[in-house]
């Protein structure tokens, strides 16, 4: 039996009214309600509390300070969803996103279940459930809707097992039913690399971004690429950049992907020096920046006089050239053991050689005099 009503504020936190998403109105061969599912395929009746979503799914809804202990069994689907519309007292995206499940699980619960989810009997840390392939939605939007209306019955999904899950079918179907945001996207590619490679997560040894980081190193043929870029419906050059959004530590991947942040400003913010990513990707999503502004948040570039010079210097005219050769001639005369001036015209006297050298010498040193005076 569910515990007590967790009591939740309208003004706070206001559910639309009921409104079934594209991914669960779709009707296929497998609906229970379309009179076409293939006879190999059983339908189970299956409580939430024996279902696990997938905790490598590429699009993520449990916030990370829930999905830790949720998927370590050390609170059950009750205990997070309760947690979960608690936070979304306190964060308007957070309550975004639980609107649109709350809004989920209330169409189901009124007018059933639509479409089967599907996945896999699996034991995990000795408990045997069924791991959801697809349909985590539906699981937390009938969790979310049983809590918050405070329902009496543990809900049921209706679920079909399949006998192998495959990343490119969970894949595909994030990005049929629901235009997947940025990161969610960057785990999708990273999914179908590692799936590629038969790369699988050990469930609790590695956390969901250090899993899909592992494809940042992996090498793909070309045809391999061209098989991605089928199932995406993109280009190798989008894909690759988003695959580059990993490089984000987790807490910048978790607030880009609670608050929907483009690829091309995720772009931007990975050019910035690596401790500016948090400033820029706050001031992004508080002032609704664009791709364009972030480089404006770049620090201002070292004065020439605090960096190393890179160019050769302007060579110097004449005149420079020739004070330099004078400063260091007459720096000595006249010193403490520094040349006498009386022998140094006597040497200049004997190689001018004649009276008029010698007088035209001095007119020119006279000159020079008279100038240093004058700008002295």
């Amino acid at each position: 039996m569910p515990k007590p009503r967790v009591q939740i504020s309208s003004r706070q936190l206001s559910p639309s009214a009921p409104q079934a998403s594209q991914e669960d109105n779709w009707e296929d061969s497998a609906s229970p309600v379309s009179g076409r599912r293939p006879s190999a395929k059983r339908v189970e009746l299956i409580p939430i509390a024996r279902i696990m979503p997938d905790a490598y799914q590429a699009r993520t809804l449990l916030p990370p300070q829930i999905a830790e202990r949720f998927f370590r069994f050390e609170i059950d689907w009750y205990d997070a969803a309760r947690q979960w519309l608690e936070l979304a007292r306190q964060h308007p995206a957070i309550a975004q996103r639980v609107n649109s499940l709350l809004s989920l699980g209330s169409s189901m619960h009124e007018y059933g279940q639509v479409k089967t989810v599907t996945g896999s009997w699996q034991t995990i840390d000795g408990r045997t459930v069924f791991v959801l392939e697809t349909g985590e939605r539906r699981f937390w939007g009938v969790a979310l809707n049983t809590v918050y209306y405070a329902l009496s019955d543990e809900p049921l999904l209706e679920a079909v097992s399949v006998a192998a899950p495959n990343r490119i079918r969970q894949v595909v179907e994030n990005e049929k039913y629901e235009t997947p945001n940025a990161v969610t996207r960057a785990r999708a590619v990273a999914a179908l690399i590692l799936h590629f490679y038969d790369i699988y997560p050990q469930h609790g040894v590695e956390g969901r971004n250090d899993y899909h980081r592992a494809a940042l190193d992996k090498r793909l043929t070309r045809v391999t690429w061209a098989e991605i870029e089928r199932i995406m419906g993109i280009g190798r050059p989008a894909l690759v950049r988003h695959l580059q959004i990993l490089e984000l530590p987790d807490h910048l991947l978790e607030m880009a992907d609670l608050y929907n942040v483009p690829e091309r400003i995720l772009r931007e913010i990975r050019q910035l020096p690596k401790n500016q990513w948090e400033a820029a990707l706050t001031a992004a999503i508080e002032q609704g920046l664009t791709s364009e502004d972030i480089p404006s948040l770049a620090p201002p570039a070292p004065r020439p006089a605090d960096s190393v010079r890179t160019t050769p210097p302007r060579p110097a005219d004449a005149a420079t050239r020739t004070a330099r050769r004078v400063k260091t001639l007459l720096a000595g005369v006249d010193t403490p053991g520094g040349v006498d001036s009386a022998a140094l015209a006597d040497a200049l006297c004997v190689l001018l050689k004649g009276r008029e050298p010698i007088l035209r010498m001095a007119e020119r040193l006279e000159s020079l005099a008279r100038q240093l005076r004058l700008r002295a």
